[in-house]
């Protein structure tokens, strides 16, 4: 039972506003039947238990091999169950106990050791949610991160500042566009390959530059202190215009001086584990919310390598949690002091070595 702007949750039968409910195509209004609020509550329930949260895992895993159109997951309960007791219920890269539970400190996820390769068994492992991130994690990572003295000097972290500040003052001079005609076919010269190509290969935005040196310009920028930095200003900018974000309200204020300040203010390591940070490869910088209820904002910010972008969704969750995948800086302390290369599974320390 639907009107313009509500909905009655079929849960108690109260009506709520239409934004209140997940989408779910099947149903003729196109919304869940149970409210997010109601809906949380009954998954809490349902994976309460290990197997129950197992079979959870390899079902979501099912769902992200049919989105990419895969197709080759070979996974099943029994299986990951199988896996899970191999690796003795411990992280594959920490070697730290994990929890089945949701909405929990070092949660159960299952890892692909390769992203080229779909949920094989061979190519599957549990692993704490907080080492199942986008940078990835290996066993000599997880090694180093757990174990380093590293730091970087004040003077290197003076030229990394002076490079961030100083903006481009060399341009190409201007070239004028050359056209001409082979095969029947229209084709422009490139000002910077000085090759013949399509049009298509080249923006309307960006005259005598085709698109793979226009692509070959930005990554090099971006490999650069000032561009890692502005890119990160960017990324913020957008990540608060998402509709969910900005219906709580988030707002971003964050400038590229901020970032430089923070870099410079941090000694140039993460902001929880101390790591040295780089500006591309392992241990690249990223802009990190301390709180995940509040916006970007100066005080809410700190720099940390992409490794410790965990995935904490306790802001959506409409769950009483009890933790999240999240990084802090205790957390980090935690894994340091609890780190054993003895716990960490040896098919995975084998591949490393190699």
């Amino acid at each position: 039972m639907t009107c313009a702007d509500t909905k009655q949750c079929s849960k108690y039968q109260n009506k709520k506003k239409l934004t209140c409910f997940s989408k779910q195509k099947k149903n003729k209004d196109g919304l869940n039947g149970y409210c997010r609020e109601c809906d949380a509550l009954k998954r809490r329930d349902c994976n309460s238990t290990r197997i129950v949260f197992i079979s959870t895992l390899v079902a979501s895993s099912k769902q992200r091999s049919t989105k990419r159109g895969t197709g080759q997951n070979e996974l099943s309960v029994t299986i990951f169950a199988d896996i899970c007791r191999k690796q003795r219920d411990r992280c594959i890269y920490s070697g730290l106990p994990v929890n089945f539970a949701m909405m929990t400190h070092w949660q159960a996820s299952i890892v692909r050791l390769d992203n080229n390769d779909d949920y094989l068994v061979n190519n599957s492992a549990l692993c704490a949610l907080e080492f199942n991130v986008r940078a990835g994690w290996t066993a000599a990572k997880a090694k180093y991160a757990a174990t380093h003295t590293d730091s970087v000097d004040n003077a290197t972290v003076e030229d990394n500042v002076c490079e961030a500040l100083s903006k481009r003052t060399i341009r190409k001079p201007y070239c004028r566009m050359q056209r001409k005609e082979e095969g029947g076919v229209i084709l422009t010269l490139c000002g910077i390959c000085c090759k013949w190509k399509l049009q298509t290969d080249f923006y309307d935005s960006m005259g005598t530059t085709c698109k793979g040196c226009t692509s070959d310009k930005s990554k090099h920028y971006v490999s650069t202190w000032r561009g890692a930095f502005l890119r990160l200003v960017g990324n913020a900018l957008h990540s608060c215009r998402t509709p969910t974000r900005e219906a709580r309200g988030l707002v971003c204020d964050i400038t590229f001086k901020d970032i430089v300040n923070m870099y410079s203010e941090q000694s140039g390591c993460c902001m929880y584990s101390g790591v040295p940070l780089t500006k591309e490869g392992d241990w690249k910088v990223s802009l990190e919310r301390k709180n995940v209820h509040v916006g970007y904002i100066r005080k809410n910010c700190c720099l940390i390598a992409m490794e410790f972008q965990g995935n904490d969704h306790t802001a959506r969750s409409m769950l009483d949690s009890t933790g999240g995948g999240g990084w802090t800086r205790d957390k980090y302390l935690f894994f340091r002091a609890n780190y054993d290369p003895a716990n960490v599974h040896a098919t995975v320390s084998s591949r490393d070595s190699c």
